[in-house]
């Protein structure tokens, strides 16, 4: 389990108009409420809110009084006055008989819609933390609009009609409060930004008034009547529902883009990135709600506050999002917001982050690991099955029981995988020979199943050797690959050599050098490029096959942990780490610090870190060279994962699937040289309540589809716009999930004939963002650093720190490397190596080789045995290793994944 915070700014969708460009989405503080982008509003997979926090800005109004009095009421007071003829007034023919919505008495009153949408907020509120209780108090401001929109939003939340509304009194005299900051704040001013868009305004109205004097030559246009018109485009809009002053024959698309502008270069110096007193501001209200969310006896689980439209800009300051500099790479933010154009690339966007009602939360999550259950479905976010099962079975042994005692119920998977191609046909792996003689023989004749028997014999002597010689040795150095048992057979495992070309050896047709080459992507590799040793991984699931643990994967982590506990071993979840804790010469590690500061570090005389290594190197210790240079290793791929809840069944699916790319190696270059996702990718589909029927209920399926996808471009940012030699690395993860979802629907029922689409009743999505983010894995890279021959072996990162005494590693990106079962082996070569190391310094006195001893099946009278003390020791130790390493493996793989 682990904890993390979400925070979004949530903007919804109230009028749109009918062309592609809505003025109505650029109309700075008084945008109606819309939502850009589109965000899903559930928590991401695996994870449940536990206590939220809201800011949220006041709902629509008549208008705000400074706009109304400055431009709209001088501009209606000329028309009233006027004798321009507006009748053939071209785009402003509509003056002859329009009339203002607006008068001195409703000035920053609540419009109908305004209450409307804050009571839909509530309801919205209310839909997404159906587990919160109702919060006793609602706190505002004690300005009508925000008390109204406080109130409407209760009315739409509370279904025990116990919310109680609490104002804040807004008064200079009493000092800061965290709703009104900036009312007792002597270094701020509201008139703060003016004289910036003032000189932007009279730079962009310019053009315009020409225009406008050509089309009523008997109207004398101002700068001011300019904005007072655009001005009334929003206000008009919340009140009667649309408005003539919104039409795009009025203002053009560039002219609508300049007033956003204008009005962002005043928010920016009023309450943005322009002045230096705005993160001050906003950090009351963000410091009094985290520690509302961190308090150990909360009041409430969900804490909302209405406030004005000074606020939000603040809290946003203070957080630092949505910062031109970060966006831009300009070190000066004022460089950053030009007076006489437009900086069309800018992040600071007021139309996107101050509509009417703009709210941002502030969510407090326990996040599952490993899988996710909704509404009666269950989904395996890590492995969905289970290969070289013996590996699993010894792992059990070594701790003195078994995966059946433990309740572990294995099934078996038969066929292994159904493969579909572009042209409509398909071929069953499975573990049945005759099964194979039939499939190979439909494409290859009959001399195609014996060269697939020297295939099987080759892959089978890959892993053989891989076994004895990688998986159960430990490469402390280059001298390690020099042992002559290992030499003697290293040409053997052909690591010079990609899988696509030994396999072409075997295989004579594209089709079937496809269907025995694709588990490269088990390793995050390409085909093209992984070393032909990997086909031990095809081998593996033609003689032994794949295999599914009843309930799901977690069942064998439930099962370490319950040893652990019978072993009295003390598990410490929900806690997030900050750093691992080291002695006063920084050439120890001495335990670990939690990010929450009440929390008192854990002391410990060994630190084992199962975390994503390029993520511990750089994130949870102090940075050095080397620790910089794994950001830039090559690391394998990551994954847009979708998991969909169908509300029938679909016999068609087997549950493991296979459907391969018709343009197989564009795809694959698509992922590791552009780092995106192919036009028509290669993709995984695994169907859990095929082989488990408590997975969905009765009459449904549970679906995970996985699709391999370049990781992100580097360690510090979640898109990416190209460079200047090369336009085509840009990641852009809305429209790639977007591209991929409907590409990956239309596949299915195409080379099926099924209507999948129209079946799904729930969606949750994983992207590389997401993996980064939940999971802190380096890029997003599912599997860790690539497993290319100069990344493995001695190559790769070491199971043990290289300069801090009594730190160890397990996990994808040490040796050995990637996938469960891998990684237990690793497990087991730590807590050896920690063992050694112990038994060397004198600290412990375990006979060397004990370990293994243990777990034959020699005669009782013939085992050595330790004190009882010893033996206690090296199990907890063995149980802890194994656990975090399974939780390595399976919380840092991709959703749904598949597991070596």
């Amino acid at each position: 389990m682990l904890s993390a915070a979400l925070l979004s700014v949530g903007l919804a969708n109230a009028v749109r108009a009918a062309s592609s460009f809505d003025p109505l989405q650029h109309l700075a503080g008084i945008a109606p409420y819309f939502e850009d982008p589109v965000l899903d509003p559930k928590p991401p997979q695996g994870c449940n809110v536990t206590r939220a926090a809201y800011l949220v800005r006041h709902a629509a109004i008549y208008a705000n009084d400074f706009d109304y009095e400055e431009y709209i009421e001088p501009f209606t007071d000329k028309l009233k006055n006027t004798t321009a003829d507006w009748r053939s007034a071209g785009p402003l023919a509509f003056l002859a008989s329009w009339k203002t919505p607006i008068t001195d008495e409703e000035l920053e009153d609540l419009t109908s819609v305004g209450r409307l949408e804050s009571y839909k907020l509530g309801v919205d509120v209310r839909l997404r933390y159906p587990g919160l209780k109702d919060p006793k108090k609602v706190w505002t401001s004690t300005a009508e609009r925000t008390e109204l929109s406080a109130t409407s939003f209760i009315e739409g939340l509370s279904t025990s009609n116990n919310t109680e509304r609490v104002s804040v009194r807004e008064d200079p005299a009493r000092g800061a409060d965290s709703l009104t900051p900036y009312e007792g704040c002597p270094k701020y001013s509201s008139s703060f930004g003016s004289e910036q868009s003032s000189q932007y305004m009279k730079t962009y109205t310019k053009p315009i008034i020409a225009r406008l004097h050509d089309a009523a030559p008997g109207f004398n246009f101002t700068a001011d009547d300019v904005v007072g018109m655009q001005q009334l485009c929003g206000y008009e809009t919340v009140i009667r529902g649309s408005s003539p002053f919104c039409s795009l024959d009025l203002f053009s698309q560039n002219e609508w883009l300049s007033f956003e502008y204008m009005n962002d270069i005043m928010y920016f110096y009023n309450t943005g990135y322009g002045n230096q007193v705005s993160g001050v501001l906003g950090f009351p209200w963000l410091n009094a709600s985290t520690s509302a969310l961190l308090s150990e006896n909360p009041d409430q689980s969900l804490y909302v506050s209405f406030t004005h439209r000074e606020l939000p800009p603040t809290v946003i300051v203070a957080l630092g999002l949505f910062n031109n500099s970060a966006f831009s790479g300009a070190d000066n933010v004022n460089t950053t917001m030009p007076l006489q154009m437009p900086n069309y690339g800018r992040a600071w966007k007021s139309s996107q982050i101050l509509p009417f009602l703009t709210n941002i939360a502030i969510e407090r999550m326990a996040c599952d690991s490993y899988g996710f259950a909704a509404d009666d479905y269950r989904f395996d976010q890590g492995p969905s099955l289970l290969l070289l099962p013996q590996l699993f079975r010894e792992t059990f042994q070594e701790l003195g029981t078994s995966l059946e005692d433990e309740g572990v119920e294995l099934v078996k998977c038969e066929p292994n995988y159904n493969i579909h191609f572009h042209d409509g046909t398909s071929f069953r792996l499975s573990t049945d020979i005759a099964v194979m003689k039939d499939e190979i023989e439909r494409f290859e004749g009959k001399d195609g199943f014996e060269r697939y028997l020297g295939f099987l014999q080759e892959s089978h002597r890959h892993y053989e050797l891989s076994v004895t010689h990688v998986l159960k040795r430990n490469f402390y150095s280059l001298f390690s690959m020099l042992r002559p048992d290992f030499l003697r057979h290293l040409l053997e495992l052909h690591p010079f050599e990609s899988i696509y070309s030994r396999a072409s050896k075997y295989f004579w047709t594209e089709r079937l050098r496809r269907v025995f080459t694709f588990a490269s992507m088990y390793m995050g590799m390409s085909p093209f490029d992984a070393p032909g040793t990997y086909s031990l991984l095809q081998y593996t699931e033609l003689a032994e096959g794949i295999w599914y643990p009843l309930g799901g994967f977690h069942k064998v982590i439930e099962a370490l942990v319950n040893i652990g506990q019978r072993l009295d071993v003390e598990y410490v979840f929900n806690s997030a780490v900050s750093e691992i804790q080291l002695s006063g010469d920084r050439k120890r590690a001495t335990g670990v610090v939690f990010k929450d500061k009440m929390r008192s570090p854990i002391t410990a005389d060994i630190v084992i870190c199962n975390a994503d290594l390029a993520y511990a190197y750089n994130e949870l210790l102090p940075s050095t060279s080397f620790a910089q240079s794994l950001l830039k290793r090559q690391a394998s791929c990551s994954s847009i994962s979708f998991y969909w809840a169908l509300d029938r069944k679909f016999s068609e699916l087997t549950a493991h699937n296979i459907f391969l790319a018709e343009d197989y190696r564009e795809s694959f270059d698509s992922i590791f040289k552009k780092h995106q996702i192919p036009e028509k990718p290669s993709f995984y589909v695994n169907v859990p309540s095929r082989v488990d029927p408590s997975a969905a209920p009765d009459g449904c399926d549970s679906v995970v589809v996985l699709a391999p996808v370049g990781h992100l471009y580097n360690s510090t940012t979640n898109s990416h716009k190209g460079t200047q030699d090369n336009s085509e690395l840009t990641q852009d993860w809305d429209t790639m999930v977007a591209i991929a979802r409907k590409t990956i629907l239309q596949t299915i029922e195409t080379r099926l004939k099924i209507s999948l689409g129209a079946h799904i009743v729930e969606e949750t999505i994983n992207t590389p963002p997401t993996w980064k983010a939940i999971f802190n894995l380096d890029r997003g890279a599912i599997l860790g650093l690539s497993h290319s021959f100069f990344n493995v072996l001695s190559f790769r990162p070491k199971t043990k720190h290289r300069s801090i005494r009594d730190l160890y590693f397990v996990g994808a990106s040490t040796h050995p490397g990637t996938g469960v079962p891998i990684v237990l082996a690793g497990a087991k070569l730590v807590s050896e190596q920690v063992l050694d190391a112990l038994r060397r310094d004198g600290r412990i006195s375990i006979p060397k080789g004990h370990m293994e001893r243990r777990s034959s099946n020699i005669d009782a009278l013939d085992r050595l045995q330790s004190n009882a003390y010893l033996s206690w020791f090296q199990w907890i130790l063995l149980t802890v290793v194994v656990l975090v390493s399974v939780l390595a493996a399976s919380s840092g793989w991709y959703g749904g994944g598949r597991s070596l």
